[in-house]
């Protein structure tokens, strides 16, 4: 459960950016974040400094589940997946690191910071920190999945109200697809 008194804290992941639109990055490794704990929130984006806060791109919130500090060099071929690098080595990560911070050497205590991503909705793509909003309020969540998603009750609605128009004017199948589909009578 997020801590609700921690503030969200922004985090750059330019050169990870289309790992996590697609939700595959799920660890960083950051040169200091020595305050960071789990429970706490980041909000990452492409870009974070020299951008004015009004134009910052998020792309999502995250939750912190994990944090801990290792040297650079123990990282697994696991975590490197995890980092969004699946095709790279340890090795070619390291080396990659290394070589966009300065000071760091293999052998450097660095972060390592793991989150989860909020649920989203298989519909309309909502999330849990980005509620769609419906006649009485935000959406919740009329089902959820193992693999993190859902269907907001918006879209279940949605779903319920197109079923009952298709029934109303004879579009729905019967299990049997042989059987032919009726006009509704007017």
């Amino acid at each position: 459960m997020p801590d609700t008194h921690a503030p969200v804290r922004w985090m750059s992941v330019a050169l990870t950016t289309q790992a996590v639109r697609d939700r595959i990055k799920t660890q960083t490794r950051r040169d200091g974040w020595l305050r960071l704990q789990p429970g706490n929130q980041l909000a990452l984006c492409p870009k974070y400094r020299g951008v004015r806060r009004a134009d910052r791109e998020l792309i999502t919130i995250v939750d912190v589940v994990d944090v801990r500090r290792e040297p650079l060099e123990t990282i697994s071929p696991a975590d490197v997946a995890a980092e969004g690098f699946a095709e790279w080595t340890p090795a070619a990560f390291v080396e990659f690191f290394c070589n966009t911070h300065r000071g760091v050497q293999p052998s450097s205590e660095i972060t390592r910071i793991e989150w989860t991503y909020p649920r989203i909705c298989r519909g309309c793509g909502c999330t849990e920190y980005a509620a769609c909003a419906g006649l009485t309020g935000p959406c919740s969540w009329a089902h959820t999945y193992d693999d993190n998603t859902g269907q907001c009750s918006e879209c279940a609605l949605w779903a319920v109200d197109r079923a009952s128009e298709n029934l109303a004017n004879g579009l729905w199948r019967l299990a049997d697809q042989s059987t032919p589909v009726k006009a509704a009578r007017r």
